[in-house]
């Protein structure tokens, strides 16, 4: 399936059911089902595909990717960009799949606060959550904040393409492309704007969160203290630091993540990700 309306707006979605664990087992019944939740800006379901999904499928999940509202292949309405509406579209693509059970959320950057919200708004749809590099929160808005938020989501956008795809080859091309996609997103809607109006998550919403959280992040992120927070907040979050790494986990250290997420898809939904708390990955 690549396309569901949901809640008025076209999203671009796949995918992809569990594989066998072994050629005479069948399908466990209760394969964990896997939600994928991507970041701003250039970012789309691609970053997921070819670094977590796929392993996931394999490993007995069934995986679900979809586009965020302006991104990737999904409609790009003029409103509509704030954590709440991303949550509410969230629920409305599982609404328009039938996926009523709980499911496991994995999000990056924007997309693991967007699941993390998910489980405060509605914590029966949510089982657990992985956040990789999650904010919980944006900076003060200033005078040029549009200005630097599209910088931020321009250089954002071009590391990870980097990371994914050879960009030697056609730079100018995908720069140019790149360049389309932040101004549509930041003068084209009101992405810039409903961010900025973003409140902080309160404190109390966040100790309601009472699925197992693993929250990853890179020790030289620069926004490597909202783990920290994480874990001092939430009752059942373990937090792990992934050496010699940014922001860009995804793209810095893949397999790190990759074997995080099969270490929970082995274990079983009941025995979900139990790292030592404060872990260092070496």
């Amino acid at each position: 399936m690549a396309e569901v309306i949901a809640g008025g707006i076209r999203f671009h979605v796949q995918r992809l059911p569990a594989h066998c664990l072994s050629e005479s087992t069948d399908h466990p019944a209760d394969s964990p089902t896997v939600v994928f939740v991507h970041g701003l800006g250039i970012d789309n379901m691609a970053s997921f595909y070819y670094t977590l999904a796929n392993p996931a499928a394999r490993a007995g999940a069934d995986v679900i990717l979809y586009d965020l509202r302006g991104h990737g292949a999904t409609e790009r309405p003029p409103t509509g960009y704030s954590v709440e509406a991303s949550v509410r579209d969230l629920i409305a693509v599982l609404d328009a799949l039938g996926v009523t059970g709980p499911v496991h959320l994995v999000g990056n950057s924007f997309g693991g606060m967007v699941a993390l919200a998910v489980a405060m708004a509605h914590p029966a749809r949510v089982a657990s959550l992985l956040l990789i590099e999650a904010p919980i929160e944006f900076p003060a808005v200033t005078e040029d904040w549009e200005e630097q938020t599209a910088r931020v989501l321009v250089a954002e956008g071009m590391k990870l393409r980097r990371g994914l795809s050879d960009w030697r080859a056609q730079y100018s091309r995908k720069l140019h492309r790149v360049s389309t996609t932040i101004d549509a997103l930041v003068h084209g809607t009101t992405l810039v704007a409903d961010l900025g109006a973003q409140q902080p998550f309160h404190r109390a919403d966040l100790r309601s969160v009472t699925c197992p959280v693993m929250a990853v992040y890179g020790d030289n992120s620069d926004i490597i203290h909202y783990g920290y927070t994480l874990v001092d907040l939430l009752p059942n979050c373990d937090l792990t630091v992934v050496p010699n790494c940014s922001h860009f986990l995804i793209v810095e250290a893949p397999g790190v993540l990759r074997d995080l997420l099969l270490r929970w898809l082995s274990s079983g939904a009941e025995a979900h990700l139990m790292p030592v708390k404060n872990a260092l990955v070496r």
